[in-house]
């Protein structure tokens, strides 16, 4: 996912600073919310062990299905 944001900021570089400031929101949000050795969602809690986090669930409905083309988009 990182990954994906650098390239997105990379793509951004020139163009409007607002592109590049949120790439860096989304960074920041993601490391809030990364998982901890349990496997817990940092910021949600251990709820989250089993799966994702509602804000990694979005990231990754959007970042990554949306550039694949999933959803028939």
């Amino acid at each position: 996912m990182f990954g994906d944001l650098d390239e997105l900021k990379a793509k951004a570089t020139g163009g409007p600073a607002a592109a590049i400031m949120l790439v860096e929101a989304w960074r920041a949000l993601l490391e809030l919310h990364e998982t901890t050795a349990s496997g817990a969602c940092r910021a949600c809690g251990p709820r989250w062990r089993r799966r994702m986090c509602s804000v990694w669930r979005v990231a990754v409905a959007y970042f990554v299905r949306h550039e694949r083309g999933a959803g028939g988009s």
